[in-house]
């Protein structure tokens, strides 16, 4: 049996020529950084690509929070309806359309009496939640008109005050704090 160059491949003479076959330099070539054929170096190039996206997407996908904030409304003592708030942010990046959004909904809690709060998330899928009506009434007032105030519901001290540029909603009895505890500040001007 021959062997071709120093590869140690094994060529066999053709039976009716007797002459060496030819064969593809593309099956021969090695690479020159780790000696591992051309196509297996370039597919482990991709796996690493691939492999190095998937990662950062993770990352990405594990840095996304939710936050909901429902308040129970009981407007004129006749109809009762949620008001919703719904609210993703990503770690590291300084909310904008979150703070609008959120301006929005404080905003619109103008009924004068409110039966619940709930607040929620990504951390803590069943939340907090303030059942005296008093207080409910109390945060959604002091979050419309931007006042402080501080009470207590459900085992919880909850607080509305200044954040940075706008209004914070936390269960946690101080603003302005970081975890853990159920806060929201979507415009707090910068990335935490």
């Amino acid at each position: 049996m021959l062997f071709q160059n120093a590869y140690r491949y094994p060529i066999q003479p053709s039976m009716t020529t007797n002459k060496m076959p030819y064969q593809s330099p593309a099956t021969t070539y090695k690479s020159n950084i780790s000696n591992v054929p051309l196509k297996t170096a370039f597919a482990s190039k991709v796996l690493w690509i691939t492999l190095s996206i998937v990662i950062v997407l993770g990352l990405v996908a594990t840095t996304t929070v939710s936050i909901v904030v429902t308040i129970l409304t009981l407007c004129n003592n006749s109809c009762m309806w949620n008001n919703t708030l719904s609210i993703f942010f990503v770690s590291g990046v300084t909310p904008s359309s979150e703070c609008t959004t959120w301006n929005s909904f404080i905003a619109g809690l103008t009924c004068s009496s409110h039966t619940s709060l709930n607040l929620y998330g990504t951390n803590g899928s069943i939340g907090v939640d303030v059942t005296n009506a008093a207080v409910a009434t109390a945060i959604a007032s002091a979050l419309r008109t931007g006042t402080a105030y501080s009470g207590s519901s459900n085992g919880h001290s909850w607080q509305v005050g200044t954040c940075g540029t706008g209004i914070e909603l936390t269960a946690t009895g101080a603003t302005y704090s970081c975890n853990p505890g159920y806060i929201i500040r979507p415009c707090v001007g910068n990335s935490n």
